[in-house]
């Protein structure tokens, strides 16, 4: 069997690593008592796929897994064993071809900021930024950039990225950032699926 699982991160689990992550869910998923499939070899690991990271520091509604078991598995009973910061929000069973790093594109984001910090963002909008060795267009690291004042007052911006361009806009505003002061609060708000499969899933 192969289930799709959607989870949400947040709090002080946002700050740990993809490697730390897979470690917890192995860690609830033995205490739940799933059934997992294993590799074969010298040293098994569980049949489970993640999909690809995103910067360090966001709420991630969007982290999601594949799982091979060996029998069906309810897993809205993994609850009780997931710690605080890592919710389950969906789960649904999914063909065995199913793969992540070929179904999911990127993903949407969108971040409440400071006036101040969001100025400073803003000011990259016609720039070139660096990215390792490389150098962007601002419009080309965050595309389907817009950016909006909502009822309370705070600055968000909203933009999307492509799995292999993905870029932590707080990059741009640390340097002078004051956080008595300014604040970036950066949310990963969805996945960006090939065409037709979110329709198919339901996810």
């Amino acid at each position: 069997m192969k289930y799709l699982l959607r989870f949400k991160k947040y709090s002080c689990l946002s700050y740990i690593s993809h490697n730390d992550i897979a470690r917890t869910v192995d860690m609830f998923m033995r205490r739940s008592g799933c059934p997992m499939d294993y590799s074969q070899g010298f040293h098994p690991m569980p049949l489970i796929s993640y999909s690809p990271a995103i910067p360090l520091g966001f709420i991630n509604r969007a982290v999601y897994l594949t799982i091979q078991t060996k029998d069906h598995f309810d897993f809205s009973t993994v609850s009780g064993s997931i710690q605080k910061g890592l919710d389950l929000l969906e789960h649904m069973e999914t063909a065995p071809s199913f793969k992540l790093s070929a179904e999911i594109k990127g993903y949407r984001f969108k971040c409440y900021l400071s006036e101040n910090t969001f100025k400073k963002l803003i000011s990259y909008e016609t720039s070139t930024i660096e990215k390792g060795k490389n150098s962007y267009d601002f419009k080309k690291l965050f595309m389907d950039f817009t950016y909006c004042v909502n009822k309370k007052g705070f600055f968000m911006i909203q933009y999307t990225q492509e799995s292999d361009m993905l870029f932590n806009p707080f990059k741009l505003v640390k340097d002078g950032f004051e956080p008595e002061k300014d604040f970036f609060i950066p949310i990963c708000d969805e996945a960006v699926w090939r065409a037709g499969y979110e329709k198919n899933t339901g996810c």
